[in-house]
């Protein structure tokens, strides 16, 4: 079994090992990926940015479909308060939203590792240098259904989980 990592470690280590397990920055449109902004203005809009993510990781399917049908499932459904305590997996299961509730449970329980896979999802989200973080629902209102996570680091950018599934 895989030591689990200290949260308070580099954030470098702790995106890779994030994207170990829900895969790297890509514009596949299904599945799982992280993207890490390193040098994303401090006082960029969370919201603002989770969209350009989705959008990216979308790709060509954001004309294919259009916009409409993209951001017809958009919302948020989560915002982590400043003095709540952190703990990532307690607030994903913690959301009424039943879709994304859904996701949320196969992002925690469909992993080779679950517990490694959620440790480098604690780490990552609840980073002791993280600022904000925002959950939102994403899909296109029909087959497709899922979340998009997005955390500002203090000084280290933005961090962004998507999973879409059908």
């Amino acid at each position: 079994m895989q030591e689990a990592e200290d949260p308070t470690a580099d954030l470098t280590n702790v995106v890779a090992t994030l994207q170990k397990h829900y895969g790297r920055s890509s514009q596949a449109g299904f599945g799982s990926s992280v993207f890490h902004t390193p040098n994303a203005p401090p006082s960029c809009l969370l919201e603002a940015e989770a969209l350009s993510r989705y959008r990216h990781f979308l790709g060509t399917n954001w004309e294919k479909l259009g916009e409409q049908n993209w951001l017809s499932n958009w919302g948020l459904v989560y915002e982590r308060k400043s003095d709540a305590k952190a703990d990532i997996v307690s607030e994903l299961k913690s959301i009424s939203d039943q879709n994304v509730r859904l996701s949320a449970s196969l992002l925690l329980e469909n992993q080779e590792d679950v517990s490694a896979a959620t440790q480098a999802l604690q780490n990552a989200f609840d980073h002791p240098q993280l600022k904000e973080l925002k959950v939102f629902k994403i899909g296109d209102g029909a087959a497709m259904s899922g979340l998009l996570i997005v955390a500002s680091i203090h000084d280290q950018g933005l961090l962004s989980l998507i999973l879409l599934l059908d």
